[in-house]
C-alpha cells in the first residue's frame, strides 16, 4: 500500500479542487501548503494535499465504511490483487470494503473489534473514476460508538414504526368491528321485531321484553349477542355476492350466522325464524343454480358477440385448441352437404328425359336422409360439445361483469340497503298479493313471526327484481357494444383537431 504521490511544484500545477495554481495561495493554506501537491490517481488529477484531505474528509469515511460493509463483506485486502496501487483497479470496485470482520457483527449489526489494524475504502476519482484506495487507522472507540449509535437508532426506529402501526391496526380493527356490529344490529330491528329475535335465542318471555334487557339480566350472553349482531351483516354480504369469493367459502359463510343460534333439530322445526335463517343457505345454492343458467348463460352469448376475447382468456390452451378444431369440422360438414346438394341438383336436371331418371332418383331418395343423418350426427357432436362448455363456463365465471363492472363499495352500499327496501318490498307484496299473505300465515305462529317471514320474502323479491333490471342495462350496453360502427367521410378539419387534442 503506497501512500500519496507528492509531486514536485511545477509551473502547470493547478489544484482540481480550488484551481489556484504555482504561486498562488490556496484557500485557509500557508506557503508551504500551498507547494505541497499529491497526485492520487494515475490520471492526471492533481491537487493541494490540504484540499484533496479536505475532500476526503468531507466524505464521511465513518459512515462510508459502515455501509459498505453492509452491502458486501470482501475478503481481507491482497496487496497481489488488481487495484492495490493507488489509482488502480476498475470503476467495477467503487465503494467496495476489503477487510474483515469479527464476529460479534452477527450480534451487534455493525462490529467495533476489527481483526486488521488498518481500514481500506476504495472511493471513485473524480475525474476518470476509478477507484483511489484510502487508508486509515482502526479505532476500536470509533467502532463501539458508531455500533451503539446504529444500535440505539435502528431500536427506536423499529420500536415506533411497530407502535404506530400496531396502534393503527388495533383502532382500524376495533373500529370495523363497532362498525359491524351496528349495522348488524340496525339490520336486526328492521326485519326482527323484539320477540322474533329473543327467540332466536330461545327466549319467549311472557312480558315485553328486548334484547337490551335480556343482555342486562345476563338471560343472553353478551359475547354471544355481539358475535350475532357482526356476523349478520356478512351473512348479507355472502348473499348478495356472486361466487367470486368461490362458491364454497360463500357456503361456509353462510353457515355461520344460523350455527349460532342452533339448537337441536328439534327446536328447529318449532322456530319458523331460525327456519327462515337456515333456509338461507338452500335459497343461495337454488338462486345461483337458476341465474347460471338464465341469466348467466345470456351474458354468455351476449359476451360471445361483443368480447369473445373476455372468454378465451379464461379457457386453457386445449380448450381454445379444441373450439378451432369445432369450428374447421362445422365448417367442412356445412360445405360438404352444400356440394353434396348442389351435386345432386346438377345430375338430376343432367337426367331429365333419360332412361336412368328412376333409377337415380330412386338412389338419391336412398342415400339422401342417410347423408342427411350423418351430417345432423356430426352437427350435434359439436353443438353438444359447445353446450357443455356454455353450462361449465357460466358456473365457473360471472360474465354480466363484460357490460358492467362490480364496484367494492358500491355492492358494501347496496348490500346494506338491501334489507331497507326489502322490508318495504315485503309490506307492498302481503298487501296486494292474496297468496302471499296465505303463504306467510301457514308458516309461523305469531304476529312478528308473520313479519320477519314478509321481509324476508321482500329480500328474496328485491334480489330477483334486482337480476331483471340488470339483464335491461346490460341489454342496452350489449346493443350499444354490437352496434359500433366507422364513420366515414369525416370533416378532415375536425379530424386533424381531434388528432392535435389527443396529443
Amino acid at each position: 500500500m503506497e501512500s500519496l504521490h507528492r509531486i514536485s511544484d511545477d509551473p502547470d500545477n493547478r489544484c482540481y479542487i480550488c484551481l489556484q495554481g504555482k504561486d498562488e495561495l490556496a484557500p485557509f493554506c500557508n506557503i508551504k501548503e500551498s507547494k505541497d501537491w499529491v497526485k492520487p490517481c494515475s490520471c492526471s488529477l492533481i491537487a493541494h494535499r490540504k484540499c484533496f484531505l479536505s475532500w476526503v474528509s468531507s466524505l464521511d469515511l465513518q459512515k462510508r465504511k459502515d455501509s459498505q460493509y453492509q452491502r458486501q463483506q470482501q475478503e481481507q485486502y491482497n496487496g497481489g490483487n488488481g487495484g492495490n496501487n493507488l489509482g488502480g483497479g476498475g470503476a467495477g470496485n467503487n465503494s467496495q470494503l476489503l477487510f474483515r470482520y469479527s464476529v460479534q457483527h452477527a450480534i451487534f449489526g455493525v462490529p467495533f473489534f476489527r481483526k486488521s489494524e488498518k481500514t481500506n475504502i476504495f472511493v471513485a476519482c473524480p475525474q476518470c473514476k476509478r477507484s483511489i484506495c484510502f487508508k486509515t487507522p482502526n479505532s476500536t472507540l470509533l467502532n463501539l460508538k458508531s455500533t451503539l449509535d446504529t444500535t440505539l437508532s435502528n431500536m427506536i426506529k423499529v420500536g415506533l414504526i411497530s407502535g404506530v402501526i400496531s396502534a393503527t391496526s388495533i383502532c382500524l380493527t376495533v373500529g370495523c368491528f363497532a362498525t359491524a356490529a351496528t349495522i348488524g344490529l340496525k339490520i336486526t330491528d328492521k326485519l326482527a321485531p323484539d320477540s322474533v329475535q329473543l327467540s332466536l335465542f330461545d327466549l319467549n318471555p311472557p312480558f315485553l321484553m328486548t334484547c337490551e334487557d335480556a343482555i342486562r339480566k345476563e338471560l343472553i350472553p353478551g359475547g354471544k349477542f355481539l358475535a350475532f349482531t357482526l356476523s349478520v351483516p356478512f351473512h348479507f354480504l355472502m348473499l348478495r355476492s356472486s361466487w367470486g369469493f368461490g362458491l364454497a367459502k360463500q357456503l361456509t359463510g353462510l353457515t355461520v350466522l344460523p350455527m349460532l343460534v342452533y339448537a337441536g333439530w328439534e327446536n328447529l322445526k318449532t322456530n319458523p325464524a331460525k327456519m327462515c335463517l337456515f333456509a338461507s343457505l338452500p335459497l343461495k345454492l337454488l338462486y345461483t343454480l337458476v341465474y347460471n343458467l338464465t341469466f348467466n348463460r345470456i351474458y354468455y352469448r351476449w359476451c360471445k358477440q361483443v368480447q369473445a376475447c373476455f372468454i378465451a382468456d379464461r379457457l386453457s390452451l386445449q380448450e381454445i385448441e379444441r373450439i378451432e378444431k369445432e369450428n374447421v369440422e362445422e365448417y367442412e360438414v356445412k360445405e360438404l352437404e352444400s356440394n353434396r346438394r348442389e351435386i345432386i341438383g346438377r345430375r338430376s336436371r343432367s337426367r331429365i328425359g333419360s332412361n336412368e331418371t328412376s333409377r337415380w332418383t330412386f338412389y338419391s331418395t336412398l342415400m339422401k336422409p342417410i347423408q342427411h343423418f350423418l351430417s345432423c350426427f356430426k352437427l350435434s357432436k359439436i353443438q353438444a360439445s359447445r353446450l357443455k362448455r356454455e353450462f361449465i363456463n357460466c358456473f365457473k365465471f360471472d360474465y354480466s361483469t363484460v357490460f358492467q363492472s362490480k364496484k367494492f363499495f358500491l355492492v358494501i352500499s347496496t348490500t346494506l340497503l338491501w334489507p331497507q327496501i326489502g322490508e318495504m318490498a315485503g309490506r307492498l307484496l302481503e298487501t296486494n298479493i292474496p297468496m302471499v299473505h296465505d303463504f306467510i300465515s301457514g308458516l309461523v305462529n305469531t304476529p312478528n313471526e308473520g313479519i320477519f317471514v314478509r321481509n324476508c320474502i321482500g329480500c328474496l323479491a328485491v334480489a330477483i327484481l334486482k337480476d331483471f333490471v340488470n339483464l335491461y342495462f346490460n341489454y342496452r350496453k350489449f346493443k350499444q357494444l354490437k352496434d359500433i360502427d366507422v364513420v366515414y367521410g369525416v370533416d378532415p378539419e375536425l379530424t386533424r383537431f381531434v388528432n392535435s387534442n389527443q396529443s
